[in-house]
């Protein structure tokens, strides 16, 4: 669980005509911990697919592969949201740990044949959005694949590594835009329970360490 994205997942919204994940009624999804080193949204798909690190590279790889080949494809689909696919692959895309962009998400549809919820919380309420982020209404939504029809719908979801809170109070930029990836998942026992079991883990772990330094001082003082 990612206590900070989890604040995010509540300022999330869904959108008409689409699956309800983020309605009153539904259980509220889980947000995940993952590595923010440039590759975040890719570790999204192997934490998910529970694969071993090494396939990010193969993702990645495979990924360019896709837009590469059907580039004008894309750029025809996708025109209302840029034009910079090829100098994106050439300049970025083909280097390990570059920060994806929404290109990557596209193409990772097709590679995994399966629709991909991106989920980009609703931030208007208390600040400005980055010129050079995409825009909410424009990444809110389910891609699919380029060709095939798919029947599994996997959630990411863009964010900060800062919370709500903590940029309204803290930060001096004016304009908030993401710059990590989570996957969102749908948990098997309540939010408030993972919760309540992450609280009584820190709780146990914090006596075990007061423990052993109670333990060493003892230990010296017989000498």
């Amino acid at each position: 669980l990612d206590i900070i994205s989890q604040q995010y997942v509540a300022l999330c919204e869904d959108t008409e005509g689409e699956t309800k994940y983020f309605s009153n009624n539904e259980q509220q999804l889980i947000a995940l911990d993952v590595k923010g080193d440039g590759n975040c949204l890719y570790h999204c798909i192997t934490l998910l697919g529970e694969m071993a690190n090494h396939y990010t590279v193969e993702l990645r790889v495979q990924n360019i592969i896709e837009l590469a080949m059907n580039a004008d494809a894309y750029l025809q689909f996708f025109k209302l949201y840029d034009t910079n696919l090829k100098a994106y692959i050439v300049r970025s895309m083909l280097y390990d740990r570059r920060w994806a962009e929404p290109w990557d998400l596209f193409g990772l549809c097709t590679v995994l044949n399966c629709n991909i919820r991106s989920v980009f919380p609703s931030l208007n309420t208390f600040t400005n959005i980055h010129p050079s982020a995409p825009p909410q209404k424009v990444m809110n939504k389910t891609f699919k694949p380029r060709q095939n029809i798919a029947t599994n719908t996997i959630l990411i979801m863009w964010w900060r590594g800062i919370s709500p809170e903590d940029w309204i109070l803290y930060s001096t930029e004016d304009i908030w835009a993401p710059n990590h990836y989570v996957p969102l998942i749908k948990p098997r026992v309540s939010l408030h329970l993972i919760l309540l079991i992450l609280i009584v883990n820190e709780y146990l772990l914090n006596l075990v360490l007061e423990y052993d330094i109670f333990d060493i001082l003892y230990n010296e003082s017989m000498f």
